[in-house]
């Protein structure tokens, strides 16, 4: 089954200041590396980059040919833009795609397994999203037939709308580590995830 993955990091981290998050170092390594890193790792049959902001900096960090970068020059009218430059990208005969947001580096290798595993037992027609403690995390799975759903979608948010309104036809995985909720959006962000990676 051919599953994908897009990472959505086309942003401009506006509450970082003048720091790309994307940048900062976790774990020793750049934030968007390790959340690449993480996909590779795993039997994904297309990764995709979608970047936008600050463009040359990532591409400079990315040399694993195996990632499909996609520039989104419409970065800036929002989330949906980078969403849809990534769909326009995958091949025709995937099962779906996982939704990444580039800026939760902590999700890990065997959370995404777990949800690959669901995905597989659903044979990829359901919405597969993790949760902890009932709450809805990152990343989500979506069949290929929201793909129009999503392609008529505009804005700066993402596809929960689209989840709501589908919950009958999705499955959440519950996880017990909180890493599929920790994204880095402030300084303060930055801090508590590296303390985290301390402990």
């Amino acid at each position: 089954m051919k599953i994908s993955a897009i990472i959505l990091a086309a942003g401009g981290s506006k509450r970082m200041k003048d720091i790309n998050k994307l940048l900062v170092l976790i774990k020793n390594k750049p934030l968007i590396s390790l959340v690449c890193e993480t996909f590779l790792d795993v039997e994904i049959h297309k990764l995709i980059l979608v970047i936008g902001y600050q463009y040359q900096n990532i591409v400079e960090l990315i040399s694993n040919k195996k990632i499909e970068i996609v520039k989104n020059r419409a970065w800036e009218e929002g989330m949906m833009s980078s969403i849809h430059a990534g769909i326009r990208r995958l091949d025709s005969d995937i099962k779906g795609t996982f939704l990444v947001l580039a800026d939760m580096p902590l999700v890990s290798k065997s959370t995404i397994l777990k949800l690959m595993e669901k995905i597989r037992e659903t044979k990829g027609q359901k919405i597969v999203f993790p949760t902890h403690k009932k709450k809805q995390g990152n990343p989500v799975y979506f069949p290929k037939h929201y793909f129009s759903q999503i392609l008529k979608l505009y804005g700066d948010f993402g596809c929960k709308v689209i989840l709501k309104k589908n919950l009958k036809d999705a499955i959440d995985v519950e996880i017990s580590s909180n890493e599929i909720i920790l994204d880095l959006d402030t300084i303060e962000d930055y801090r508590n995830i590296k303390k985290y990676v301390s402990n």
